[in-house]
């Protein structure tokens, strides 16, 4: 299933790790571009040790079969997200079908 009128999204597949140039280990990524994805944006406000937090929430959905770990991040609407909890196969109740869903998120403050 695709959006006829969904947003491009870029999966980054988490690949290993690699050395900066401290010799610290960081994830190194492959980028996998997706197009016609389905996304809704949820925003949340709180407070912590006394400062303002906004965490900023995506909900998408791609096309069935699409392999994404929480591990993964993900770019949308042009900023970069970290995949929350575990990516879903699902069925969509209208259609039937099949479509995997993702919780990703940003926080400011």
């Amino acid at each position: 299933m695709t959006f006829p009128f969904g947003e491009p999204v870029v999966v980054h597949r988490r690949t290993g790790s690699t050395r900066d140039q401290d010799n610290n280990l960081v994830p190194s990524f492959t980028d996998v571009p997706y197009s016609r994805a389905s996304i809704t944006s949820l925003e949340s406000e709180s407070e912590t040790d006394n400062r303002d937090t906004t965490v900023y929430v995506l909900k998408i959905v791609l096309r069935p079969g699409i392999e994404v770990t929480s591990s993964d991040e993900v770019t949308a609407r042009g900023l970069r997200w970290t995949i929350t909890g575990e990516p879903v196969q699902g069925r969509n109740p209208f259609t039937g079908a099949t479509i995997t869903r993702i919780t990703a998120q940003r926080a400011k403050g």
